[in-house]
């Protein structure tokens, strides 16, 4: 069930978000992706409870988007009341309403909330995406698999140091087929 804090925007600003806990876990993604079977465990935890801090930042987000809209539709429609009131023809207010302080704060508003629902999301789909990886590299290490995608097959292969022209015909360098 979702709980009122997580959905409350009263005096909401996401410039004023503590984001700290997102970037510190971000950062224990290796850069080289290299990730030891015995760190994946800790770090495939660490990213789902990261992922979940950011779902509950990106519920807000969307709330705080509907807000802004709503703002936003509201100070039009008085941007343009405002103008017809003060003897602007209606077709003049409806292309003037753009001018108002209200209507440019609001648009602010509204730009501002909807690039940090983008920013919050796409931080979510990359801690759900690295919380699969680790998961992979442990179901790969309880296999036996290294997680460098190595098997260690040397020479298995019946192809190797095949010429590929000799793999769609048969026929080995050198030799004729007539």
């Amino acid at each position: 069930m979702i709980s009122k804090e997580i959905l409350s925007i009263e005096s909401f600003d996401p410039l004023n978000v503590n984001i700290d806990y997102v970037y510190e876990t971000i950062q224990l993604l290796p850069a080289d992706g290299h990730i030891d079977d015995t760190q994946a465990e800790q770090l495939a935890t660490r990213f789902l409870r990261c992922a979940d801090y950011c779902s509950d930042l990106l519920a807000q987000a969307i709330r705080h988007v509907a807000g802004c809209e709503t703002a936003m539709k509201s100070t039009r429609a008085d941007a343009i009341e405002k103008k017809i009131a003060s003897g602007v023809s209606a077709t003049a207010a409806k292309e003037l309403f753009g001018n108002d302080e209200r209507f440019i704060k609001a648009s602010r508003c509204l730009a501002t909330a909807a690039a940090w629902q983008g920013w919050i999301d796409h931080k979510y789909q990359n801690l759900l995406k690295a919380h699969h990886h680790c998961k992979e590299i442990m179901k790969g290490y309880m296999l036996g698999k290294p997680s460098s995608g190595w098997g260690g097959d040397i020479g298995e292969n019946q192809y190797e140091n095949v010429n590929p022209s000799e793999q769609r015909t048969g026929v080995k360098r050198g030799e004729t087929d007539w």
